[in-house]
């Protein structure tokens, strides 16, 4: 949507009380720094800081770090497929336990489940940012993107 259909919009729709502006963030040049560096995929460091954010179906505190998701990979004798990053893998891992550990026979099938998505093939590279973004505009989620670089 261009700029100008999104401010008639938002002019149309401001006086709503459900209306909710959305964080339209692909202009911040620190995003664009972020992206420049790791295209459409998640850094470690972002990874972990939307790791920590979610709320787990369980209750449990319990959070996946990089070195884990690595070291779960190499146990189980899994690649990095080419396209993604050690952060989609861990940023795939967290979420699959959040949203799922009362299903999972253990922890390690939240690893295998984020295996499995990575080479989804009916996926593409940068699916899980594409989704995790999308996230972030819809709650107004303010990040800094510089920070997790």
């Amino acid at each position: 949507m261009s700029r100008k259909v999104w401010m008639m919009c938002k002019k149309t729709t401001a006086h709503d009380s459900n209306y909710k502006e959305k964080n339209e963030f692909w202009d911040d040049p620190d995003y664009q720094m972020y992206r420049q560096k790791n295209g459409m995929h998640f850094s470690d460091a972002l990874a972990m800081y939307a790791s920590r954010m979610m709320h787990n179906s369980n209750q449990q505190k319990h959070t996946w770090s990089v070195k884990d998701v690595q070291g779960a990979f190499a146990s189980m004798n899994y690649q990095l497929p080419g396209h993604a990053t050690w952060g989609d893998a861990t940023y795939a891992a967290n979420m699959y336990y959040a949203d799922f550990a009362p299903l999972l026979k253990n922890e390690t099938d939240a690893v295998k489940m984020a295996y499995m998505i990575l080479n989804d093939p009916d996926g593409y590279e940068g699916m899980l940012f594409n989704r995790y973004t999308a996230d972030v505009m819809q709650t107004n989620e303010q990040i800094g993107w510089k920070d997790l670089m």
